[in-house]
């Protein structure tokens, strides 16, 4: 206004109410729904399929302290679903985040602090197969426990000749 670039008679009714928003970081509630949110807008936007949050990279993502507040997390999955060819966003992803930015995590270790109860993913509105889920869980599984059959088939409570089976079946032994 002191430059006369925005009207003073606009600013004043503008000004009538103060709208006061705490940063992201204080809304940790808020980061999953926007994490989701931007994951399928950039699918559409790129083409892509990411359909889960690992319980690791939704750890990372609700303590890292967003100092860019919701832009930063908008870029943040933007660039993920660019450059990555997953359907899982992994916590791995996320490294770039401490490099520019070592002070800004608080969490003292990605494998301590509350647990998460499994996957948060996206429903396309046009949908996915059952199938595309079960190898992407049993990939995240097998990776998890250092591709090892015993215990992946173990951890996700199945047989070890049926977790045998799909692995075959999807391409991932």
């Amino acid at each position: 206004m002191k430059k006369g670039n925005f009207r003073p008679d606009l600013y004043f009714r503008l000004a009538t109410i103060k709208i006061e928003l705490p940063p992201l970081r204080k809304r940790k509630e808020d980061i999953m729904p926007l994490t989701q949110f931007f994951m399928e807008k950039f699918n559409n936007k790129y083409g892509k399929r990411f359909r889960y949050i690992s319980p690791e990279a939704q750890t990372f993502l609700e303590n890292f302290n967003w100092p860019g507040n919701v832009r930063q997390l908008r870029n943040t999955i933007e660039r993920i679903v660019l450059l990555e060819d997953d359907s899982v966003i992994r916590a791995k992803h996320l490294n770039f985040l401490l490099d520019d930015n070592a002070g800004d995590l608080t969490l003292p270790s990605l494998s301590s602090g509350p647990k998460s109860s499994g996957f948060y993913f996206t429903l396309p509105e046009d949908g996915f197969s059952l199938e595309e889920a079960e190898k992407a869980i049993i990939a995240e599984a097998y990776k998890k426990c250092s591709f090892n059959k015993t215990k992946t088939a173990k951890f996700l409570k199945t047989p070890r000749h049926i977790l045998t089976y799909r692995l075959k079946k999807y391409g991932l032994s």
